[in-house]
């Protein structure tokens, strides 16, 4: 595990919290993952692509809406989203991609308006799995992985995703025999391995 990711990760255990059930709330967030490789294509799979979104979650619902707002490509500097979209598509109109998975970090020291996502996940993971009961969710509920199917306009530059579902994952520390816990060696943070929760279907409007 990398120094970052575990920095990030002792940044969250000092920082989680809960949530009252049933409340909806809108948080912007910065969402950074790989290129889909529906999108990429023969281009370089290590490329990057940065959403600035708005999140509104229903705890309740239970739903997740996202609103993308902007979008770049970490990669080649002559090569924006849409020119690879038209690519993916040269018969021009939508392109629907699904399902697209990735793996969210709740709390992040860089993403700073992603903190305010750990308690009302844990609101609504507690809400809808059936398996939650045995972790301590503010503790341990320290990702997510999102289930969505992507619908790109190039020629009106909009993207909707809708969130099908999403997959809880638990970290847990990493202990010896003795249950003492496991530190890594060169940077002296905590070690962890991750649980994937049963998926949680999501309501779209």
């Amino acid at each position: 595990m990398k120094g970052r990711e575990l920095y990030i990760l002792w940044m969250m255990c000092m920082c989680t919290g809960s949530l009252v059930a049933g409340q909806v709330t809108e948080v912007r967030v910065v969402d950074r993952m790989d290129l889909p490789a529906a999108l990429a294509g023969q281009t370089d799979q290590s490329w990057i692509v940065e959403f600035i979104e708005i999140w509104t979650i229903d705890t309740e619902r239970p739903g997740i809406q996202k609103r993308v707002d902007s979008i770049r490509i970490f990669g080649d500097p002559e090569t924006d989203f849409w020119s690879m979209v038209r690519k993916h598509s040269p018969g021009g109109g939508e392109t629907r991609i699904g399902e697209v998975s990735h793996e969210f970090m709740l709390m992040d020291p860089e993403n700073q308006h992603a903190n305010n996502l750990h308690a009302p996940m844990v609101s609504m993971v507690s809400l809808y799995s059936e398996t939650a009961g045995s972790y301590n969710l503010d503790d341990q509920l320290l990702s997510v992985c999102f289930h969505e199917t992507w619908i790109l306009d190039p020629d009106s530059a909009t993207v909707i995703k809708r969130v099908s579902g999403i997959t809880p994952v638990i970290w847990q520390r990493r202990q010896t025999e003795d249950g003492d816990p496991v530190n890594d060696a060169e940077t002296g943070l905590p070690v962890y391995f991750k649980l994937e929760l049963e998926r949680i279907p999501l309501r779209n409007p």
